[in-house]
Parts: C-alpha cells; sequence; structure tokens
C-alpha cells in the first residue's frame, strides 16, 4: 500500500491545495512547482510503472511556472523602482485642485 510514490503523491497533493489558499500570487508560484515535482516522483514510481501522461504534465507545468514566478519578481521589482523614482504625489499635486462633493455623488 504504502510507497515512496504514494507518499510523494499525497505530498503533491497536500502542496497543491496549499498554492490554492495562497494569498499572494508570488507564493502561489513557488508552492505550485514544489507540488509538481513530487507529483513527478510520483508519477515516475507507479504501482505498475511509470505514469508517462501524469509524468508529462507535470514536467510541463514546472518550467511554465518558474517562468511565471520570475515574470512577477521583475514585475514587483518595477514597481518598486517606479515608486521611489518617481513619487505619483509629487508631479501630480501641481496639477489638482480640491473639490468638495455631497456623499454619493458620482465623480
Amino acid at each position: 500500500m504504502w510507497s515512496i510514490g504514494n507518499l510523494f503523491g499525497f505530498i503533491g497533493a497536500a502542496l497543491t491545495v496549499a498554492s490554492y489558499l495562497m494569498k499572494s500570487m508570488l507564493s502561489l508560484r513557488v508552492v505550485a512547482p514544489s507540488a509538481y515535482v513530487a507529483f513527478v516522483v510520483h508519477a515516475l514510481n507507479g504501482p505498475k510503472g511509470p505514469l508517462w501522461p501524469t509524468f508529462a504534465l507535470y514536467l510541463v507545468l514546472i518550467p511554465i511556472n518558474l517562468k511565471k514566478m520570475l515574470d512577477i519578481r521583475k514585475l514587483v521589482r518595477a514597481i518598486e523602482n517606479a515608486r521611489t523614482d518617481s513619487p505619483v504625489g509629487e508631479w501630480l499635486l501641481p496639477h489638482m485642485t480640491r473639490r468638495v462633493v455631497k456623499a454619493g455623488t458620482t465623480l
């Protein structure tokens, strides 16, 4: 009943559930490939030999998720740099005027 393949299958399932509970996209992109690695090990240790479709699926998903994780990290860095390089308030403030409107007014 218990084998290394089953153990990694349960680890992959637990990590997949954990990835669905993540609140940030970057965390999800870190946990999901970990689950996929576990599923690759699970697929290679099937009860009657390797589970090739499962192996192929998760082997393809690993680099896709890693690429998306790198893209998110790059975007976060770009946003942080944009925020420190030119704070929006500093260059918009001279062009703004204060208006008083009633609550519920559509702006």
